[in-house]
């Protein structure tokens, strides 16, 4: 007698799909799944145009015209979990056949499709009210079938009502701005939100970018093009590659493993653009790369020693202050005016100042008008002081030697340096240096505190 052997069978139960909705880090994340899937409709040679309209926590609405858009059968197919059937130029981002369908859950509690495949005469459309409920199993909804007027490009109509989550406008634009910059600065796609044209991102560059393509490996068909260059300390611009997979913004921030370098100059200056337009393994969302992957680990060491030149350049060279020593600058200025004042009411009042002999000096020869500025000088020199534009000017040094060991004592260092030249201008010996030295560093201090 033959025994019939035991076998397991996977499947999925309809109540795991409403998890997946919450599968989002925010409202922008969900919104830019359902707009690869418009990115990944557009056919080659021709524009797509995306519009995005919403009104307060009302409804969303996203459409694109241009694509391959959807017939029925593609229409069925987009509502089957874990199955991508893209056809696009690239067809690759919405690899993984669920996001938009949970990205609409994310964002809102019904949901309707309008569609009509390029060249179809025919229009088909879906409406579920509560697209969460999974009570009764999966879902099962109408499709109704009328004649189309977007006969000639495909169109895709994505409307959701009910929203679950307030929409920002600025955020969404800034979002859409970055993660598609390639596209929207060659043509290739189009976008508006709210009627106002998104433009992609560019990055300011102060030098270069310098431009390079290669293969990861030989006869793999497998290009990456890098973009390199430099830009100056701006607030709210970061240094960093930005890296794009099919012109769509996966990371930014990358140093391809250079930043365990300890001289922060070199990331905060060194920046652009890397694309990858093959298929690396994305993290769910696609907000990184998986860097385990092969081909992962290929690019960044190829871009490791593309980098290292830039980065031996920059490593110790500090042209301009960085927004940790613009801080410092303010509060040692801060400080110093408020010492400055209070040396004034006291001589004003013919109190006791520095010594006995205040009175053989005018006030700006005994506290001068300093402004403390970080600059790039010659390595020998600790400080310089020199009058800009009528204003005296105490410059620390960013390139001298001991700077980089006095950092994380910043404020001290440049106490020192201050107070070190107003007791070198008050004194006519060591001695007396060492006084005046004691005395302005304790009145300093006062203000400091404040």
């Amino acid at each position: 007698m033959s025994i019939k052997p035991l076998r397991i069978t996977e499947r999925i139960e309809p109540t795991l799909i409403p998890a997946l909705f919450e599968n989002f880090d925010n409202v922008e994340t969900a919104i830019l799944e359902l707009i690869d899937n418009a990115i990944d409709d557009r056919i080659a040679g021709k524009i797509l145009e995306l519009s995005i309209e919403t009104k307060e926590n009302f409804y969303l609405t996203i459409t694109n015209k241009g694509g391959f858009g959807m017939g029925f059968e593609e229409l069925d197919a987009f509502f089957a979990w874990g199955k991508s059937s893209k056809k696009g130029s690239t067809g690759l981002l919405g690899r993984y056949g669920q996001g938009g369908k949970a990205a609409m859950g994310y964002l809102a509690k019904s949901c309707q499709i309008t569609a009509t495949k390029a060249g179809s005469d025919k229009e088909y459309i879906v409406e579920i009210e509560d697209w969460g409920n999974r009570v009764n199993g999966f879902v099962n909804a109408e499709v109704k079938e009328r004649d189309s007027d977007e006969i000639e490009s495909g169109l895709v109509k994505i409307r959701l009502r009910g929203l679950k989550r307030r929409i920002s406008i600025e955020k969404l634009a800034t979002t859409l701005e970055a993660t598609y910059a390639p596209l929207l600065r060659s043509g290739e796609v189009k976008i508006w939100l709210n009627n106002n044209q998104i433009i992609g991102f560019e990055i300011p560059y102060e030098e270069g970018p310098s431009t390079m393509k290669f293969e990861i490996l030989p006869a793999s068909g497998k290009y990456v093009t890098a973009k390199i260059g430099l830009i100056s300390y701006k607030k709210g611009l970061r240094g960093g590659f930005r890296c794009y997979q099919f012109d769509r913004l996966i990371t930014t921030g990358e140093y391809f493993g250079q930043k365990t370098r300890e001289d922060k100059y070199a990331f905060e200056k060194l920046t652009g653009e890397v694309f990858i337009n093959f298929s690396i393994p994305l993290i769910m969302n696609k907000t990184n790369f998986n860097k385990s992957s092969d081909d992962w680990q290929t690019v960044e060491n190829i871009m490791y020693d593309k980098l290292e030149p830039w980065i031996k350049r920059l490593s110790g060279l500090r042209k301009e202050p960085g927004k940790v020593e613009l801080a410092h600058q303010r509060n040692i200025n801060t400080a110093f005016e408020d010492f400055r004042i209070r040396q004034i009411e006291r001589v004003n009042l013919n109190e006791k100042g520095l010594d006995r002999d205040d009175e053989k000096h005018t006030y700006d020869d005994l506290i001068p008008d300093y402004r403390v500025e970080f600059r790039a000088l010659e390595q020998n020199l600790r400080y310089q002081i020199v009058t800009e534009n009528g204003e005296k000017k105490v410059l620390v040094n960013l390139s001298y030697p001991a700077y980089k060991t006095w950092q994380k004592d910043m404020d001290l260092y440049i106490v020192v340096i201050l107070v070190q030249e107003l007791a070198r201008q008050q004194s006519q010996n060591v001695e007396e240096f060492i006084k005046r030295f004691n005395i302005i560093l304790i009145e300093l201090s006062k203000s400091f505190r404040n």
